[in-house]
This record gives structure tokens, C-alpha cells and sequence, in this order.
């Protein structure tokens, strides 16, 4: 059998997908342009602040995607980044984000 070439990276410049955006890059196929790079690009640190931050920036933008910030927040929940906040559970963590200035 033949060995079947890597998929490029539709991302910008640098190596191919890896392991991480590959598990959330299905959820992104039509939204393939800066922001959403740039938010990828934090949302690979899986550190809380800078997701946060990104999200607050996303929601303050007049191109706001919700489906980006969306992403942004599956990824807390799947990865379980609410821990790290110090929440037991993601709808702990979600009311904390409804109720922060990040939405509003």
C-alpha cells in the first residue's frame, strides 16, 4: 500500500497540523483566515489567561465570529482548562465567563 501524503497545513506559514489543531481543525474548515489563525495560535497554548484574553479580544471585535469564540470554549471544556481557573466543572466555569466582561 502506498504511503499517503501529509496534509498541508491551510494555516500559515510553518510545519504541518499537528496532533492538536487536527483534533479541533474539523470544526474550522470554512473559517480560514487571520483571526481565527491567530486564535488557534492561543488556543494551542492551552494556557487559561491567554485563551481568555483571546476570547475577549474575538468578542470585542467588530468581525466577531461566535462561532470562533465558540471553538475557544470547547477547547476549555474538552481540555479541561476550567481546573487550571479553579472551577470543578465547565458550567461553573461558563457562568464565570457570562458573568466577566468577556461577552459584554
Amino acid at each position: 500500500m502506498a504511503k499517503q501524503a501529509a496534509i498541508s497545513n491551510v494555516f500559515g506559514e510553518g510545519t504541518q497540523v499537528d496532533k492538536y489543531d487536527k483534533k479541533y481543525l474539523r470544526f474550522v474548515q470554512d473559517f480560514q483566515n487571520k483571526t481565527t489563525i491567530d486564535a488557534f495560535e492561543s488556543f494551542r497554548t492551552k494556557d487559561i489567561t491567554t485563551i481568555e484574553n483571546t476570547l475577549r479580544q474575538l468578542a470585542q471585535s467588530v468581525t466577531t465570529n461566535s462561532y470562533v469564540i465558540g471553538i475557544g470554549c470547547l477547547i476549555i471544556e474538552r481540555e479541561k482548562l476550567y481546573l487550571v481557573a479553579g472551577y470543578t466543572s465547565y458550567f461553573d466555569y461558563a457562568k464565570y465567563l457570562l458573568m466577566m466582561k468577556i461577552f459584554q
